[in-house]
């Protein structure tokens, strides 16, 4: 069996940033209960998405290192649909999905079995610049892509051959890595 968590696992449970911080109140001892769940043959799944909220430890790592997609002015990048200061993951920049794995390996290394990357569809597209130089509307779908595969990547290096990865959002080739969930999202042209 598996058991899902979302964002009650985070220190914001806002439903919309990922500080990847666990509520050491609510979980005290991650590692004992992921033990112990998988010692009753339950594996678990986190809710994670690539929006880190502004003043925290992700965020300014993130900033610092130029791992946010940028507006075509040079400041961080707003949500499109949340309306806060949150920045968004530049998935199209290979050191931002190196360094983003760098911050699911530990709960990988605690025993965490999944993840659901959700909102990947919500990367801005308007006047803004991804790394890799393609226009907003092109980086808001490959960022998707890259999101799901950086997450599927590193998943794999410790299960290899069984790696899952619950995705929300993608882009043609998303199929190679995660199990789609189709809720919330509306179609475009």
């Amino acid at each position: 069996g598996v058991l899902h968590l979302d964002p009650l696992w985070l220190t914001e449970k806002n439903g919309h940033t990922c500080p990847f911080t666990w509520d050491h109140q609510a979980f005290p001892d991650p590692k004992a209960m992921i033990t112990a769940l998988r010692n009753h043959g339950i594996r678990l799944s986190l809710w994670i998405n690539p929006f880190l909220p502004r003043g925290s430890a992700v965020y300014q790592e993130a900033a610092e290192n130029g791992y946010l997609v940028h507006t075509v002015d040079g400041d961080v990048a707003r949500l499109p649909r949340f309306g806060d200061d949150s920045g968004v993951v530049d998935f199209t920049n290979p050191a931002a999905r190196e360094w983003y794995k760098t911050l699911l390996r530990p709960l990988l290394a605690l025993g965490v079995a999944a993840f659901k990357t959700d909102f990947g569809e919500t990367a801005p597209f308007e006047e803004v610049r991804y790394a890799n130089g393609v226009s907003g509307k092109v980086g808001h779908n490959l960022n998707a892509l890259y999101y799901q595969q950086t997450v599927y990547e590193v998943t794999e290096e410790v299960y290899p051959g069984q790696a899952v990865v619950w995705g929300r959002s993608g882009y043609a080739g998303s199929q190679r890595c995660s199990l789609q969930w189709g809720r919330g999202n509306r179609r475009t042209l």
